[in-house]
């Protein structure tokens, strides 16, 4: 996921969302941001069907007539 800068446009930050990512993180990370193991497991495994789901559309940005709103979709 990336952050822009809205005036310029330019990335603010970037954050990894990966699989990898969210494993160190749950090894690692801070102990008030861990999940208990059986929940991290539940929530991989909607990932990875999520991730395997071929049908499933893009998401999109857009802005609206404005210029001033981002829409996601």
């Amino acid at each position: 996921m990336r952050l822009f800068r809205y005036a310029t446009g330019k990335t603010r930050r970037t954050y990894d969302e990966g699989v990898d990512a969210l494993h160190e993180l749950q090894k690692g990370g801070d102990e008030a941001y861990r999940l208990e193991a059986f929940d991290f497991g539940r929530r991989m495994a909607v990932e990875r069907e999520y991730r395997a789901n071929q049908d499933a559309a893009p998401s999109s940005v857009c802005f609206d007539e404005t210029g001033k709103l981002m829409l996601f979709a």
